[in-house]
């Protein structure tokens, strides 16, 4: 996990697997077990097929619940020794399931944050 300016940061993504055209969950935890709050947090989701190539067209992302962050567009933050959660509710459109083959899509992204003075860009896989 990320490790800056004396940071202690553990980032876990989760999504909870479905192979019907039901909504699915993806959710975020950020700990922040160092000294200095994270600042600026800004998390962008990447939905992508089996194949690689975008689906976020073919996915709706509902806004997501926060407990910890304040915001997840690049305001946010998470203080210090505390625990940040961001939980997205993920629903197929008529696109994603187009034949009754299961397709397989992936959730990753990019967090970015900035703990005392020091901006930290990694992916989120």
């Amino acid at each position: 996990m990320p490790s800056g300016a004396g940071a202690q940061i553990r980032a876990v993504l989760s999504v909870e697997a479905v192979t019907t055209r039901s909504a699915f969950q993806a959710t975020l935890e950020l700990v922040n077990g160092a000294d200095q709050p994270l600042t600026n947090i800004l998390v962008e989701l990447d939905l992508r097929d089996a194949a690689g190539n975008p689906a976020g067209a073919r996915i709706g992302v509902l806004p997501p619940a926060i407990t910890g962050f304040g915001d997840v567009s690049g305001t946010g933050h998470v203080a210090t020794n505390s625990t940040g959660r961001v939980e997205w509710l993920l629903v197929p459109g008529a696109l994603a399931v187009t034949n009754p083959v299961p397709v397989r899509y992936f959730v990753g992204g990019r967090l970015r944050y900035t703990q005392n003075g020091l901006t930290v860009d990694v992916p989120i896989l």
